[in-house]
């Protein structure tokens, strides 16, 4: 640090990019805070893919303070924290922004980046995705509403470099021989491990390229969707639907919570998984309607997504009164975090309980 931190703003930016498809619609959130302020920013584009919106949600998030500030940047992309944290993306910048003799894929957006960065005092802090802190919580509802939004921007950086790929006409999907959750994929005459929560090929452990991440992603998806409808055991389909969410696959994810509620048709967690999905999905009056023969329930976590989705319509008095039923019924990091909400939007502001 450059200057007395004493004399500069300490803010703190949550960030957040989702994409649905992975190349498809996709959208950013940011939640900038300093001191008392707060400021939420959101934005979406047509085509593009879940890294640029990572990275977008910084940007902009940096973008928007108007002097240099002291800023910790909280983001759950481990690409884009190591490779600021541990200089790559400034070695990229030195070398024209090349990776061998290959153009740096995004370099437009790390370019920006580091513009940005040179103007701030900023530390990039890695969090696992859902970590139940509310403020990246929010910066996740705020990049998934404006996925869904209507009349996307042009992404034109991505459009007019994007390569199509088309599917290989078969591919192998199993579970690993050593009896671990492991899957492989085997795609043009390599094996691919998804550890459940990476992509690495399989002989060197190496991380495969974004391109070859988008392909296998897809590929992994469509054998799972197969495997769902062959599922009757509603724990089980539970465990997927909540999965799935947590992926931002949201199609999937209320397909599951239909197939459970078809199983068993008064399955509560099944609904507030289909609550808080048609919520991510931009429809919150339709997850109100589906669920309203329910708004008298003890099931916290259905309450929770009820409450949210009255949020989104800022129906603020009514979300008070379902989440505060939801906070005497069980706490939890979502439900403090629709509180947090309603006292930070609302227009009467602080009212009632308001964290632990």
């Amino acid at each position: 640090m450059t200057e007395d931190m004493a004399e500069i703003k300490q803010v703190a930016i949550s960030t957040h990019g989702a994409c649905i498809g992975d190349p498809g619609p996709g959208g950013y959130g940011s939640v900038v805070r300093y001191g008392t302020h707060r400021r939420e920013l959101s934005g979406g584009f047509r085509l593009t893919t879940s890294s640029r919106m990572e990275m977008m949600a910084v940007i902009v998030g940096l973008a928007a303070l108007k002097e240099k500030c002291a800023v910790t940047v909280y983001s759950d992309s481990q690409l884009l924290v190591d490779g600021v944290s541990e200089g790559s993306a400034h070695e990229w910048r030195q070398r024209g922004w090349k990776r061998g003799k290959e153009r740096l894929l995004n370099a437009d957006l790390w370019k920006r980046l580091l513009e940005l960065c040179d103007q701030h005092d900023v530390q990039f802090l890695w969090g696992r995705g859902h970590s139940e802190d509310p403020e990246y919580e929010r910066a996740h509802d705020l990049s998934v509403r404006a996925a869904y939004g209507d009349g996307l921007a042009t992404d034109s950086a991505y459009e007019e470099a994007k390569t199509q790929f088309d599917f290989p006409s078969s591919f192998v999907v199993r579970k690993s021989e050593t009896g671990s959750p492991n899957v492989d994929i085997e795609l043009d005459g390599k094996k691919y491990v998804w550890t459940g929560e990476s992509w690495y090929e399989a002989e060197k452990f190496l991380k495969p390229p974004e391109v070859i991440v988008r392909r296998l992603s897809r590929l992994l998806t469509r054998k799972l969707e197969q495997e769902d409808a062959n599922i009757s055991d509603v724990r089980i389909l539970l465990q997927r639907a909540g999965k799935a969410r947590t992926a931002l696959q949201y199609h999937r994810a209320e397909g599951l919570a239909r197939q459970c509620l078809k199983l068993d048709p008064g399955s509560q967690a099944a609904l507030a998984v289909l609550c808080a999905v048609l919520r991510a999905r931009g429809q919150p009056e339709r997850a109100l309607r589906e669920t309203d023969a329910y708004g008298g329930t003890t099931h916290a976590p259905l309450l929770t997504s009820r409450a949210a989705a009255l949020c989104d319509l800022k129906r603020w008095e009514e979300a008070r009164r379902v989440i505060s039923r939801a906070l005497a019924i069980g706490e939890s990091e979502e439900a403090f975090g629709v509180m947090h909400r309603i006292e930070a939007e609302s227009p009467r502001g602080g009212r009632g309980r308001a964290g632990r």
